[in-house]
């Protein structure tokens, strides 16, 4: 699959969202490994579509940030009932990882660019907010209420 073939794609899908081929090409080169080849290795990922809204985050696309608002971030409480199923719980994971994944912080990439497709971008959320509930649970489960 091409850039311009994935970025069509995930305009579609995401209507709204706009990602240069340039910055596609900059966030693929990021997680793809180093011995493969750009289209070849679009082509066997099941999951592309989710590297553009990766990529689109990441550059602070307000289309993207909603579709990822809308279809990833619902996952997280779900994901965390078993270790905790309150649900303030997963409403400050959800808000942690927002700030964690979509906010760089100085002179960094915001941490959604570690995203390398190889699953869904809803899995590998979840997978981040079960080590958040489980860090939480073993800092003994506190809470920060000073928002």
């Amino acid at each position: 699959m091409a850039l311009e073939e994935l970025i069509a794609r995930g305009e579609s899908r995401w209507p709204g969202t706009r990602v240069s081929a340039e910055s596609l090409a900059r966030f693929l080169d990021g997680v793809r490994p180093a011995d493969a080849e750009t289209e070849p290795w679009l082509a066997g990922l099941e999951h592309a579509l989710d590297l553009y809204l990766a990529c689109a985050c990441a550059a602070g696309d307000a289309a993207a940030l909603a579709a990822f608002e809308a279809e990833v971030l619902p996952g997280i409480a779900p994901a965390i009932v078993r270790i905790d199923a309150a649900p303030e719980v997963a409403d400050e994971i959800t808000q942690e990882l927002r700030v964690k994944l979509l906010v760089a912080d100085e002179g960094e990439l915001p941490r959604i660019t570690r995203y390398a497709g190889r699953g869904p971008l809803r899995s590998w959320v979840q997978v981040a907010a079960i080590r958040a509930a489980y860090d939480r649970k073993r800092r003994g489960g506190a809470l920060d209420h000073a928002s």
